[in-house]
């Protein structure tokens, strides 16, 4: 990611098939990701998100390893952890008893983004969203699109003409909640658009 002839350190990110202590006892880990299983048997680090989507093959753990000191905390829903040049967000957000996975996104957004700003790495580059049924319903009833009614309503105040790179991915796991995590940074990445098309965000 380079802006202006500025540059980061590289983020290497991998897979680890090691016990979850050991994989976040490790100083250069900013964030671990499981999926299919990877509860990490209670652990209670805000690097650490299950995902609850099948994995392809045996399950392994996606980790994220940065280069300077790793610092992580709270603030309110949103876990956090930088160490000033990437930083790693997330937020878990139940949808409401009638299932409007709009408010869910929409309340999701509004508190996720404020703290990604006041951070040191206030630069988002990628979004990654996981709701369950992401195809159901008909229409504009479909989730997905509910998904994005939400979305766009949080992030109305910030970002009004142009969105981060994001991914949208529906889980089979019956649990209505939406996760969200993000990669952020100290320099605003730089955008690749392909010019015979128009803008995804758009």
């Amino acid at each position: 990611m380079t802006e202006r002839g500025a540059a980061l350190p590289p983020l290497r990110i991998g897979y680890a098939r090691a016990a979850m202590a050991d994989i976040l006892g490790e100083p250069d880990v900013l964030a671990a990701i499981g999926f299919n299983g990877s509860s990490g048997g209670g652990i209670d680090d805000p690097r650490w998100l299950a995902i609850g989507l099948d994995a392809v093959g045996a399950s392994a753990i996606e980790v994220w390893r940065a280069t300077g000191p790793i610092r992580s905390g709270r603030d309110g829903r949103v876990r956090w952890s930088q160490d000033g040049d990437y930083g790693f967000f997330a937020i878990e957000v139940e949808e409401p008893a009638n299932g409007d996975i709009a408010a869910a996104a929409e309340t999701a957004y509004r508190e996720l983004v404020p703290v990604i700003h006041r951070s040191t790495t206030p630069h988002v580059l990628r979004l990654w969203n996981y709701f369950d049924a992401i195809n159901e319903g008909d229409g504009d009833d479909e989730r997905y699109r509910r998904f994005c009614v939400g979305r766009a309503r949080g992030m109305a105040d910030v970002w009004q003409d142009r969105y981060p790179a994001a991914t949208a991915l529906g889980r089979r796991d019956g649990l209505r909640v939406l996760q969200i995590y993000a990669l952020a940074a100290r320099i605003a990445g730089l955008p690749v658009e392909n010019p015979r098309q128009v803008n995804a965000w758009r």
